[in-house]
């Protein structure tokens, strides 16, 4: 597997498209756990002082938390000067993409398919 940085235990493979709210987002290689991860990484050149409060209280939050509807968090801290989460990567379509192709095919999304996802999101 060829890495394009050195994280920590990670090995980014690639950042993504589209960066997170508050942070860059990247698939990565955990060498501990052998599997792919999402890496949410908030460098000190990016961060606010409220952001750094908040990405710390949402790795606090993230790495208690477990339901069947949130990704499983694995890791987070700070490494070397950049505050991360390590998330599970799950394979599929994001939602947005699920809506863009939907339009994009003029494909109506069965109202059934709506409420599950509804009642998943809201759970």
């Amino acid at each position: 597997m060829k890495f394009v940085e050195k994280f920590g235990r990670y090995g980014v493979i690639r950042d993504l498209k589209k960066q997170g709210g508050m942070g860059i987002l990247s698939l990565a290689h955990d060498s501990e756990r052998k599997q792919l991860v999402i890496l949410k990484r908030l460098p000190a050149l990016q961060r606010f002082p409220n952001q750094e409060t908040r990405f710390r209280g949402e790795i606090d939050l993230s790495l208690r938390l477990t339901h069947p509807n949130l990704v499983a968090v694995y890791d987070g801290g700070e490494w070397d000067g950049v505050l991360y989460l390590a998330m599970e990567w799950i394979r599929g379509q994001t939602l947005t993409a699920l809506v863009e192709n939907a339009r994009t095919v003029e494909f109506q999304i069965p109202s059934s398919a709506c409420t599950a996802i509804a009642q998943q999101m809201l759970e």
